[in-house]
């Protein structure tokens, strides 16, 4: 089952990844994590090469280039590069991740993958060149980001105040943290309050502190459970990036799982696009109405542009 990359640049740089951290990647398995065909496959092979290679000219005319050689006998391709030993190798896939998610880096992500130079032995110039990409976060860094994963870690209920959309401090007491995301380009708390997953987002939190002494409910069921099916390819992932309500699934007669999880509304419209067609809605219906009328709509003002 193929997985779902936006673009060509998106594909290749996940293709980028795979050569970093896997000796040798066979062409059969990129062509079902596509869903291309060979010729597909080796324009990607051919579009990373050239991206590469223009970064070791830029650092040095004279350098040795890269090379994504295919092996006959394995069936595989293997990345072949004289400038990138396994610390610079591991360093520069893990920024490539983080590409994938963000064109941003804070400040402090800066000064920390520069720390690593001396400690490691990175080859710094290579990555350099990959980080002119990205753009500096202006946005302040997350004050009670570990404050709150502690908390979520050790399982524990809160407290928290917080400016609402129109400046006005709210505080909600004896709340759930669920976990943070990191999405539309902002960290977020995803919690459980009164019955609701609610979302805030970090940037807008005054302050934080733990409520009571009593462990936090592991499982708790919302006002309006939110029932997906999830395709059997994509279970796993979703399992692992997404909070799960109870860790009893239901296997469907088509191979899918149908699955009750803690999310918002919008997060899960965000979801379904995002990850189509491996994602749907089934409970609750005014949710699965609502994703119809928004899809039926965008589709409608493309419609009427031509």
């Amino acid at each position: 089952m193929s997985q779902h990359f936006d673009n060509k640049s998106s594909a290749i740089l996940d293709l980028y990844f795979l050569l970093n951290n896997n000796k040798y990647v066979s062409l059969e398995y990129l062509k079902q994590r596509y869903g291309r065909g060979e010729r597909s496959v080796l324009r990607y092979v051919k579009g990373l090469e050239n991206f590469i290679n223009a970064s070791e000219r830029e650092l040095d005319e004279h350098a040795d280039l890269s090379k994504i050689d295919y092996l006959r006998h394995k069936g595989a391709y293997t990345l072949v590069s004289p400038q990138v030993d396994d610390h610079t190798a591991a360093l520069l896939s893990m920024l490539i991740q983080i590409k994938s998610l963000t064109p941003y880096l804070s400040k402090e992500t800066i000064e920390f993958v520069k720390s690593t130079y001396k400690t490691h032995n990175i080859k710094q110039h290579y990555i350099h060149a990959f980080m002119k990409d990205f753009e500096m976060d202006q946005e302040v860094f997350p004050l009670h980001l570990l404050e709150i994963q502690e908390m979520i870690n050790n399982n524990v209920k809160m407290s928290v105040t917080y400016y609402d959309e129109v400046g006005n401090e709210i505080t909600e007491r004896g709340i759930t943290p669920i976990r943070i995301s990191y999405q539309y380009y902002h960290f977020y708390l995803h919690y459980f309050y009164k019955g609701e997953v609610n979302t805030l987002k970090m940037i807008d939190i005054i302050q934080v502190k733990q409520y009571g002494m009593k462990e936090a409910e592991r499982e708790f069921d919302t006002k309006s459970k939110l029932i997906l099916e999830i395709d059997a390819s994509y279970f796993q992932t979703f399992k692992e990036e997404n909070p799960v309500i109870k860790r009893e699934y239901l296997r469907l007669p088509n191979g899918n799982y149908k699955i009750a999880v803690n999310m918002t509304e919008e997060d899960v419209y965000f979801l379904c696009y995002r990850v189509f067609p491996r994602v749907k809605i089934l409970e609750p219906v005014e949710y699965v109405n609502s994703f119809k009328n928004k899809m039926k709509g965008l589709y409608m003002m493309y419609e009427e542009s031509e």
